[in-house]
Parts: structure tokens; sequence; C-alpha cells
């Protein structure tokens, strides 16, 4: 237990003194979001598909059993934020957000990260949304202080 809590406060002491190294050295620690993705859990092979989200063309139609533009049977969502700092390494303490919510407005999935780490100037968050296959439209949006971005995926089923 007292090695777990000393673990604990180093890793909060080197989180620390590396934001404050890189505020020292004039290093940019604002954090800015880079990207949306939205990819499908492959259930076959546990992989993921490319991003789905706007620009890209995928026709998300019938995923569950493979359908579509979907190389295999897809139930699941990943949503992931890319984020990055101008520092090569820095602790930001602005809470970001991701939600996914149906067009009618319903929370499908949303998960707040309350501090993020930055090693060679960028991070990936991410949210499971569960059972998405037929969800119909669905709209993103992660929010890290003021900044939002937002982008929407349509995922359809039926004959």
């Amino acid at each position: 237990m007292i090695s777990k809590l000393i673990l604990s406060l180093i890793a909060l002491s080197y989180a620390a003194s590396l934001a404050s190294t890189a505020q020292a050295k004039g290093q940019d620690t604002a954090a800015k979001i880079e990207e949306l993705r939205v990819q499908l859990f492959y259930e076959r092979s546990g992989t993921l598909s490319p991003s789905i989200a706007s620009p890209a063309t995928f026709n998300a139609w019938n995923t569950m059993i493979g359908e579509g533009d979907a190389k295999e049977p897809a139930n699941d969502l990943i949503v992931s934020a890319v984020l990055s700092v101008k520092a090569d390494q820095a602790n930001v303490s602005t809470p970001l957000t991701i939600t996914v919510k149906s067009k009618g407005g319903k929370v499908l999935a949303e998960r707040t990260f309350k501090g993020l780490f930055f090693s060679g100037g960028k991070v990936v968050r991410s949210v499971l949304v569960p059972n998405a296959a037929c969800a119909g439209s669905i709209n993103v949006e992660a929010s890290l202080g003021a900044e939002k971005k937002r982008t929407s995926v349509t995922l359809g089923c039926g004959e």
C-alpha cells in the first residue's frame, strides 16, 4: 500500500516537473484538437477500420454483418480525439470531453479526461460506443476548454 502511494507521488512529481520544465523553456503547452476519428471495431480480427468520419467516403450500411465498406462484421465504434501541443512533453489540466449522440440527442457514449499527458507533442484519447452498427446518424463532439471539434457519421441497417 505504502509503495503504491510512493509510486503515485513520484509519478505526479515527475509529471509536474515536465510541465514546469516545458513552461520554463518557453514551450507552448496549449493543447489543440487536431482530428476526430470514428473507427469500426472489427469482431473477427479485433482490428480497427480506417476512420469513417468526414471527409472519408465510407459506406457504413449493415456493418454488423460486414456489408457496405466494412471488411468484416462490426457492431462497436471507437471514437478518438487526436490532440497536440507544441512542446515535446506537457501535462495539461484542461479537461477533454468526448460526447457521442444520436440524431435525436440521446447520449450514446461520453467520457471526460481530467488530465492529459503529452509525450512527443501528441496524445490520443478514446471512448467506446457499443452496439452502434444500426444507430443511424450520430454526432460526435470533442471539447477542450473553449475549443470544440465536431463530426458525424451515419450507420444504417436494413434490407
